[in-house]
């Protein structure tokens, strides 16, 4: 090994699964890796000794901590292939990681992963097929013996890596393919939360001489938000247009700045303004006797880069360049490794500096503090410096620690610094009030890699109930952890989090607006509001994209900025750079307690507030579907184009477009499951003229991410949920003024849940951190909790009932709670005010909406749109609202066939079937689409009660569906017309009795003809106990045997019309063939025992009655 320092080396370790040693190395390879005594020579055998005792090391002292270790070395790990890109993984030597692995122990190498299972072939009794062991089929629904099903996305991309045994999925019955499709993962809210970042991603096109490579990113000033890329002969400036509208394509534009030398590395870079900045950089050129120097030269650029000017062709190998405004002075940081120099240089036309100083030991960084001084930092080294009439030293602290990182904050005058000294990374503070003592504390995390501040004027209460410091500092590390630190208090920590999937966090920096924290490494991006909640509210993970777009084993120096405005950043490694468009989220959340938008389950004690917000539901889903390794089958940018059901050959063939390649596939599967929801289908308005409005368009569904509505007017169409919520966002944004054009009348009721409110005495929505933490420690007090919050819910069916004691008490309450709201702004009281009862549109709990009404930057207009033009909308009554920006918080389509063509059996398509009603049988089976299931249909929704506990009943279903279909060689299984009509025969008569039945525009009604075709008709507890015991006798059966043009070879020995009850096998079971819980029926888990002296009192049935 020629030498371990090297990014090559380090990256060989990760991918070999050595992550201990890896993160080691790491650190060496910053700082002069050849002055270390073992990165020159070293044989691989050692490498592996070292590796090894590493990782034995961590497990003994997570023996003795009885944690669990941080790293592992298991059988994936040694394997000799790359998991990023499969190619063999190699020292010098040519050897295999795990071989050589092997060779220290002097053990043998484990064999190769194998590519098959070898079946032993079942024998026919009787003309009865005996079913063979579970086959290994990766597009299969799997049925565990032990009940557990899994179910996997068909789509594969053909250069996918087949499972190896110990993954594989096995099928105990038919192979069945299932493919389920879907705009979310089970939950639904009615703004559209963009939690993930890479959609809208933007690369830079890569240079193609490899002798370029990006090594410093920076964006320029506010007045010219450029991004600069410098580096090995590299000075561009890039210039991204923003999207308007998140289907538009941005430009690029990349222009080269021009230097007075060739072949150079840009050292350091800093900007004067919008159009000057100066660079270092050092230059390899040749003397007149043709020998090879170096000449490290300090040059100004002006006009945009255009024109070029060398201070200084002596300026030694400068690492660090800061700016002085105030004074014009421009502060230069060398270093040889060894010693430091610091030059001060206020002349450009000089070609000395006015200022010089030398230090003892390397200097890695510095930063002006005041208009007249600045601290450096380096090698047992802090050292401030004043700038007057000569260079003098301040003061010097003593340390013994490496300080790699300064920052400064402005408005407390506080100095950090990061640093490492034997492998411990350390924080120091230098207070103003305690000049003299840098404030030195030992982190607790590993391998710290950056840090930030974030000014803050006040001290700003949470959605959590604990509090932001007026100034706060973060620090990351290369372990994914970040922590926000107190400084007015040194060393508190006051948040603890970690990046998305635990991924390395290189860089960290807040947002210039201080809004919002981003910590990125090569692999991924995360975002937090740390102000609201702990948890991510956006994520970019870079195995979303091919590797020609981003490849994160790339060399290279990783950089991360945020454009100065705070609506973008970027990251770059080697010559690769990504623009991530950052979202802003107005107010999504949901509107019912979160304790019951949540699975059974997997209860969340950690919810920060009864309506999470939408970031924090993403992250919880998230985390249930890696929880449960549902992610193995879930194929995200995959967008499906077109689903057409074979009558042949009983199979869905379904086109597939892969969003980040632009490949279209072409895939099959035996049931098609329906999980796009019935509220995805944004519905815009008709308004004449609206598509020659020039300003920013929007619906709520397709938020555009990028634009910035500070300080503009904006007009909201819309009073539905979407609209609630958005509208009290939009206000309290700096420099609004918000116009919400409101056509229909609606209720506005308090918040759901204002009773756990008042019983818990909370204040607000927060939900106490003492609360919560109880809640995670006592599983019992929370499940309580859980089942006040669900009998609560379900509680108030009544109040969707015609002239029940409820629904009138419901109206008298909603109507005092707006009239008291509303109240010094009667006018529009009057105006909200509708006529029919609470319930027939949406209930609308609207936190902070009625109270935004009021304010003097909202203008709440009545009167009907006329017509749109470039800058206005235009009213009945003759006004004209001039507006920046429009927002259609306008609702969905309900109930609306997908957006691709979807055909069911004989050619039939689901949008001339649903042309005039959309109609199913149960919400989930549609006459005419064999083994087509949907999830949240038509139908399907919940006036009240828990609309996640339907999802799951509804889910439960069609498993059951499955598996007989599986069991019974069912081809095609389909309802019948005739019960699909019973089925809206009962819709009707049941909404006859209902509120929704009034007169009033919602989304639960048809259009035009007003049947309620959004809602499911009954209470939860009524779908549940429907769906609990299915109907078989509902559905229509062709089998496989009896599908045109069997081919006889194919069903193995099975004949035409044959035995219905094949399924029965040869009377033995694969438990008796495993010779393994052969009296499973004795397990107390699975033994019913019946109540004496009379089994019918048995409290279950009483609690949930034997259906069927």
């Amino acid at each position: 090994m020629a030498d371990l320092s090297r990014p090559p080396v380090w990256r060989y370790l990760q991918e070999a699964g050595f992550g201990n040693a890896a993160l080691q190395l790491a650190r060496c390879w910053i700082r002069d890796p050849d002055t270390l005594p073992f990165a020159t020579h070293i044989e691989p055998h050692a490498l592996i000794r070292l590796v090894q005792d590493g990782l034995c090391f961590d497990q003994l002292q997570a023996d003795a901590c009885h944690t669990e270790p941080r790293y592992r070395f298991g059988r994936d790990h040694g394997r000799p292939f790359s998991a990023r890109n499969g190619n063999l993984l190699t020292l010098d030597k040519g050897i295999p990681a795990h071989q050589l692995a092997a060779e220290a122990n002097g053990a043998l190498p484990d064999p190769p992963p194998k590519k098959t299972l070898k079946r032993k072939k079942g024998k026919t009794t009787n003309g009865v097929e005996l079913r063979p062991e579970p086959e290994v089929n990766g597009d299969a629904m799997d049925i565990e013996h032990n009940g557990t099903t899994h179910v996997t996305n068909s789509v594969r991309a053909e250069s996918e890596t087949i499972p190896s045994e110990a993954e594989s999925p096995t099928v105990a019955e038919i192979p069945i393919s299932t493919l389920s499709i879907g705009n979310n993962a089970g939950f639904q809210t009615e703004v559209i939360s963009i939690a993930d970042l890479a959609p809208q991603t933007v690369f830079i096109p890569r240079h193609l001489d490899p002798g370029k490579v990006v090594e410093h990113t920076s964006w320029g000033p506010i007045d010219a938000p450029v991004l600069l890329a410098a580096g090995r002969s590299l000075l561009q400036v890039h210039v991204v247009s923003r999207q308007t509208t998140p289907e538009q394509t941005p430009t690029i534009r990349t222009g080269d700045m021009l230097l007075p030398v060739n072949n150079f590395d840009v050292t350091a870079l800093c900007w004067h303004s919008d159009d000057e900045l100066t660079v270092s950089v050092r230059e390899q050129c040749f003397n007149e006797v043709g020998e090879k120097m170096m000449m490290d030269k300090l040059i100004k650029l002006t006009e945009g880069g255009q024109v070029s000017h060398i201070i200084s062709s002596t300026a030694g190998l400068i690492n660090t360049l800061r700016w002085n405004p105030d004074r014009n002075l421009l502060l230069s940081i060398s270093t040889d490794g060894e010693k430091g120099s610091i030059k001060v240089w206020k002349n450009e036309s000089d070609s000395i500096p006015a200022w010089t100083d030398f230090t003892d030991t390397a200097i890695f960084d510095a930063h002006w503090i005041t208009d007249s001084a600045f601290v450096v930092c380096g090698i047992k080294l802090f050292k401030v410096y004043e700038v007057g009439e000569s260079l003098t030293t301040q003061r010097t602290l003593d340390t013994s620690v490496t300080w790699e990182t300064v920052k400064y904050d402005p408005t407390s005058g506080i100095i950090a610094v990061l640093g490492i000294e034997d492998q411990k990374g350390y924080l120091g503070i230098l207070h103003p009030n305690d000049s003299i003592s840098l404030q030195t504390h030992e982190l607790p995390d590993d391998y710290p890699t950056d840090l930030d501040f974030r000014i803050r004027t006040s001290t700003n209460t949470l959605t959590n109930g604990s509090s932001v410091p007026s100034v706060l500092l973060v620090t990351c590390s290369m372990l994914g952890t970040v922590r926000a630190w107190d400084v007015n208090e040194p060393f508190k920590c006051v948040k603890l989090l970690t990046t998305s999937e635990n991924t390395q966090a290189l860089k960290i920096a807040f947002s210039p607006d201080g809004s919002l924290l981003a910590a990125a490494g090569p692999d991924a991006v995360t975002i937090w509001d740390i102000e609201r909640r702990d948890v991510p509210v956006a994520s970019w993970h870079a195995r979303e994209w091919p590797s020609d777009k981003w490849n994160p084993s790339t060399e290279g120096e990783f950089s991360l900025g945020w454009d100065p405005d705070s609506s973008r950043l970027s990251i770059a490694l080697g010559n690769q750079i990504a623009i991530i468009p950052v979202p802003r989220y107005l107010g999504c959340a949901c509107d019912v307690p979160s304790h019951s938008y949540q699975y059974t389950f997997q209860p969340n004690p950690n919810w920060s507030s009864l309506y999470a917000p939408a970031p924090e539901i993403q992250s919880y889903l998230q985390d249930v579907a890696e929880k449960y390794s549902a992610t193995r089958f879930i194929k995200l940018r995959h967008e499906i184009q077109a689903c057409h059901w074979n009558d042949k050959t009983a199979k869905w063939h379904i086109t597939v477009k892969n969003l980040a390649t632009g490949e279209t596939l072409q895939d099959q599967a035996d049931v098609l499951i329906s999980g796009r929801g019935n509220l995805n289908t944004p519905s815009w308005p008709e308004i004449d003229g609206i598509e020659t409005f020039k300003g920013a368009k929007m619906h709520s569904a397709t938020w555009d991410q990028s634009y910035d509505f500070e300080n503009k007017r904006i007009g909201v169409i819309g009073s539905g949920s979407s609209s609630i919520q958005i509208v009290p966002s939009l206000q309290r944004l700096p420099g609004t003024q918000v116009s919400t054009f409101v056509r229909s009348k609606t209720w506005i009721s308090p918040p759901f849940g204002q009773q756990l409110w008042d019983k818990y005495g909370f204040q607000t929505s927060a939900i106490p951190r003492e609360l919560r933490d109880r809640f995670a420690n006592d599983p019992d007090y929370y499940h309580k909790f859980r089942l006040s919050v669900e009998e609560d819910g379900n509680g108030i069916h009544a109040v969707t009932m015609k002239g029940t004691e409820l629904q009138k008490g419901a109206k008298d309450m909603f109507h005092e709670h707006m009239r008291e709201k509303l109240k010094s702004k009667p006018e529009i009281f009057e105006a909200l005010l509708p006529s029919f009862s609470p319930g027939c549109r949406r209930l609308t709990p609207g936190p902070g909406y009625l109270e935004a009404l009021t304010q003097p930057n909202v203008s709440f207009i009545t009167s009907p749109i006329a017509r749109m033009s470039e800058s206005a909308i235009h009213t009945v009554d003759g006004r004209t609202h001039e507006i920046d920006a429009l927002v259609c918080a306008t609702g969905f389509k309900s109930s609306a066939p997908p957006p691709f063509p979807l055909t069911g059996s004989n050619g039939l398509p689901l949008t001339r079937k649903w042309e005039n009603r959309a109609v199913t049988y149960l919400s989930h089976s549609v006459a005419g689409f064999p083994n087509l299931f949907t999830m949240l249909g038509p139908n399907a929704a919940i006036g009240s009660g828990s609309l996640t506990t339907m999802i799951e009943t509804v889910g439960d279903y069609i498993i059951k569906a499955i598996r007989k279909i599986q069991k019974e060689n069912i081809a095609s299984m389909v309802v019948k017309e005739e019960r699909e009509r019973d089925f809206i025969e009962y819709v009707d008569a049941y909404f006859e009795g209902t509120v929704f039945a009034d007169e009033c525009r919602s989304w639960y009604k048809n259009k035009g003809t007003g049947e309620v075709v959004g809602l499911w008709p009954g209470s939860t507890l009524h779908c549940v106990e429907t769906m609990r015991s299915p109907r078989w006798e509902d559905f229509e059966y062709i089998y496989v045997d009896e599908l045109e043009g069997t081919d006889e070879s194919r069903l193995k020995g099975v004949g035409k019309n044959t035995n219905r009850l094949a399924w029965l096998g040869n009377g033995w079971t694969v438990k008796q063939q495993e010779e393994k819980d052969l009296a499973w029926y004795l397990y107390p888990e699975f033994v019913n025992k019946p109540v004496a002296p009379l089994p019918e009192e048995n409290e279950e049935f009483k609690i949930r009655p034997f259906s069927y």
